[in-house]
């Protein structure tokens, strides 16, 4: 049956009226990943931050950014730019590809800055009016904004209306501003994000500070939002949205795979660094079906094995990987957790060079067996000192050569990172 173009509440009811979001990343929001996330609870996904100029004229870029499948949906697919024009021909480009076409008006990086879109875009309203209202009457699916909290509380209701106004059907607003990013990110303004909501009569996506799924729950119980969305929360645990008790609605068609155990999914095991390589074992099975870049996958990996997922908050608080700078509070015995990856520092070294996924496959089985029978990995040569290891960065993102990442799209990326959890 043919759709037709659907606006607010009605095409939002078509798509499932979705609660859970996963967050658009650069090198984060990949299709293999997104699938990964759809199993335990992410019901909309948002494929990675596309930037129109670079996606007109490079087709390397093109064909590493933008990749879906049939059983991906529903999916919105988010672009950014200055150039209402070439904006206008990616979206075309896309459009039948996805279910809708989101406006990134909130990446904080200095890369957006340096190309004049995302959230240095927020003072330039005609300019936003003008992206938004363009593609909403060239595009035959609906047009989806993301923005950040203003620095004043009119300028965030103000935004917000505007982007309704100018015809999106969707609207994503993260907590922070553009300033609270990297050390400075601070927690998202909840309160916030309720007064913008009630100032507009769209589908509204809450966005930061989700770190687990009683943080979640909570910021849709103050916001008011229809959904919430989480970055570098999904990240770091896939099964961020994932409540035990839904393990019958899990698709028994992935039962088989490599990280199951008796009866039940290895990423279920009690153990937090179980669980984790569990989550990376499955990530890599999809892999397999879905074409993802090598350098994405390790990333992946590596930060679904940085620390115990059973303390989700500590997660956050004890690792920064931006730039491998560790964020160590001293004193409070719940943060002291450990990477996989700093433990095991043979399976981090040769994961760096690793030259395809089923090598990487063949390290986390090793790994998920050193850990199941509690075997400690070889000694450490003369050169992994442990002050050496701290000037690496206990999270492993030197090595890793992660430089700013994903805007998590902002998310959450996502700002490494702005703190798009």
């Amino acid at each position: 049956m043919a759709r037709g173009k659907l606006e607010g509440y009605e095409f939002w009811k078509w798509i499932g009226a979705p609660r859970y979001v996963l967050a658009p990343m650069v090198d984060g929001s990949d299709v293999s990943y997104r699938m990964l996330c759809r199993r335990y609870g992410v019901t909309l996904c948002y494929t990675p931050m596309i930037v129109a100029s670079s996606f007109l004229w490079d087709s390397a870029y093109r064909e590493e950014v933008f990749g879906t499948a049939e059983e991906d949906k529903p999916l919105f697919a988010q672009i950014c730019g200055d150039d209402v024009e070439a904006m206008v021909k990616v979206a075309k480009t896309i459009e039948k590809s996805c279910d809708a076409v989101d406006v990134n008006f909130g990446c904080p990086q200095k890369y957006a800055k340096r190309a004049h879109y995302g959230a240095y875009l927020q003072d330039e309203w005609d300019l936003i009016r003008k992206i938004v209202s363009t593609l909403h009457s060239c595009l035959e699916v609906p047009v989806t904004a993301k923005f950040r909290k203003q620095f004043s509380t009119d300028r965030t209701v103000g935004l917000a209306r505007l982007l309704e106004e100018s015809g999106a059907q969707v609207i994503c607003m993260h907590g922070r501003t553009r300033k609270q990013k990297g050390a400075k990110t601070g927690e998202a303004d909840w309160e916030e994000i309720r007064i913008a909501r009630e100032a507009v009569h769209v589908p509204f996506i809450a966005n930061g500070s989700i770190r687990s799924l009683e943080d979640a729950e909570e910021c849709l119980r103050i916001t008011k939002a229809d959904a919430v969305m989480s970055g570098e929360g999904l990240r770091r645990c896939p099964a961020l949205f994932y409540s035990p008790s839904s393990l019958s609605d899990i698709d028994s068609s992935f039962s088989s795979s490599s990280c199951w155990s008796v009866g039940k999914p290895f990423s279920e095991a009690s153990n937090g660094h179980t669980r984790g390589i569990g989550y990376a074992l499955e990530y890599l099975d999809l892999c397999g079906k879905y074409c993802t870049p090598l350098d994405v996958v390790k990333e992946h990996v590596h930060r679904m094995l940085l620390s115990d997922l059973t303390t989700p908050a500590a997660t956050f608080k004890s690792f920064d990987t931006k730039r491998g700078r560790r964020h160590w509070a001293k004193g409070k015995e719940e943060e002291k957790t450990r990477s996989l990856l700093e433990t095991h520092w043979d399976v981090r070294e040769k994961m760096m060079d690793a030259h395809s996924v089923e090598e990487v496959r063949d390290l986390m089985g090793m790994l998920k067996g050193r850990v199941l029978t509690d075997t400690p990995p070889p000694p450490r040569p003369a050169r992994h000192e442990p002050q050496a290891e701290e000037e690496d960065g206990l999270d492993g993102s030197i090595l890793f050569g992660e430089e700013e990442a994903s805007c998590s799209n902002e998310g959450a990326e996502d700002e490494l990172f702005s703190g798009d959890y």
